[in-house]
């Protein structure tokens, strides 16, 4: 995969920014700054002010930060990315006790003053977790993680207190029916991964012949199967596409027996909870103030959605703290042990039910991974691998 960042726009005019806020009737700022922040599919602006601001938009609480956040996009991913981060902090905004920022203002189209999709929200105060755990010494890093993995589970145990009936992002739509004041309406929306070709890549690496609807499967999805099932037609379709893939078309019978196999076993195949996951929980995106010991605000909910419970966390960035090591297994087990003291099944529900579900699942794993590295060329790839272990796992789903 390309390296997203180098999608992002270098900055923002200040003049544009000014227009922006003018046209939403907000306060110029006495600074603008660029935030150094890394971020993939995103640059950071800091607007802040001297005093506090009361507009139609912005009514903050007594003694909030008078600093915004204006939080701009790549073309990355159009419309889709910016249209579900918005629309799930305001779901977890209203059904959740999860400390969030607010979504104050958003645009998920690149029609406006900056000529790019943004969301301005309220900035969290705090920092991140993962510089303060740097900064401090063993023995109160050690009594602050205590309090900071109580407070995980409590986010956990929300997130896991909720039932779904889709696999896919949320979305925000204009209801006429609510009532002034309540215009809006979170309904399910499309499945959004970092997985999904980004619309740059499509010119250099498609030769401009496909666009992103018709790579990427869409959704929302009513179970694990249909999702599974659209992601192996789009293979078939990518296979019979790309000269890249010619060498693997002849598995399409095989892939075709496969999606056979999980009709088949579909009641089977299904047994599993929904969840709504973050999928990218890691000590940089937990915002955390030292002298209160509490999470102020978890951040970055872009590519989360409604999945299989198996798939709640499928890079495993659940609590990394910068390297794979003891320590973040270590993180695991004592979240999943209070989880289990408190009566909290999340990791037994993340948990694979049979044998069938996970030969499924790992068949799958591989047949995307060869459909993302093939058309890069990325020839350092172990593909011959990754086949073999594809069709082993079909085979072990196809079996009666």
């Amino acid at each position: 995969m390309a390296d997203p960042r180098s999608y992002l726009p270098a900055s923002i005019p200040e003049t544009a920014i000014h227009a922006l806020l003018e046209s939403l009737s907000i306060p110029i700022p006495a600074s603008i700054t660029l935030l150094s922040t890394s971020a993939a599919y995103h640059i950071i602006y800091r607007l802040s002010y001297p005093t506090a601001i009361k507009t139609s938009l912005i009514n903050l609480p007594p003694n909030s930060s008078t600093t915004l956040i204006l939080r701009i996009a790549g073309f990355h991913f159009p419309s889709i990315k910016t249209c579900n981060e918005c629309a799930i902090l305001k779901w977890l905004s209203t059904h959740t006790e999860i400390p969030l920022p607010k979504v104050l203002h958003y645009d998920s189209t690149r029609h406006n003053e900056l000529g790019y999709e943004y969301m301005l929200m309220s900035m969290a105060t705090g920092r991140s977790f993962e510089t303060i755990r740097k900064e401090l010494p063993k023995s109160e890093y050690e009594d602050h993680l205590e309090g900071l993995l109580d407070q995980i589970v409590d986010i956990i145990s929300e997130l896991n207190s909720h039932s779904w009936q889709h696999i896919g992002g949320l979305q925000e739509i204009t209801d006429p029916s609510y009532e002034e004041g309540d215009e809006f309406k979170i309904v399910p929306g499309p499945v959004v991964d970092e997985t999904m070709w980004q619309v740059p890549e499509l010119g250099h690496f498609w030769g401009g012949k496909e666009t992103f609807q018709s790579l990427y499967v869409m959704g929302p999805f009513p179970s694990y199967i249909s999702l599974l099932t659209a992601q192996a037609e789009k293979s078939i379709y990518a296979i019979e596409r790309h000269e890249a893939l010619s060498s693997m078309r002849d598995l399409i019978p095989r892939i075709e027996a496969f999606m056979a196999a999980m009709d088949k076993h579909k009641e089977e195949l299904n047994n599993t909870r929904l969840v709504l996951a973050h999928r990218d929980l890691h000590f940089g995106n937990i915002m955390y103030d030292v002298s209160t010991k509490r999470i102020t605000a978890v951040l970055d909910w872009e590519f989360a959605c409604v999945v299989p419970a198996p798939r709640w966390d499928p890079v495993r960035a659940f609590l990394w703290n910068g390297v794979d090591n003891e320590e973040k297994i270590g993180l695991w087990e004592r979240v999943a042990r209070r989880c289990r003291e408190k009566g909290i099944r999340f990791f037994e529900d993340v948990q694979y039910r049979g044998q069938r579900q996970e030969h499924m699942q790992l068949a799958m794993n591989r047949l995307r991974a060869i459909m993302e590295v093939m058309p890069r060329a990325q020839v350092d790839r172990p593909v011959v691998t990754w086949r073999e272990e594809m069709l082993r796992h079909m085979d072990a789903v196809c079996v009666d």
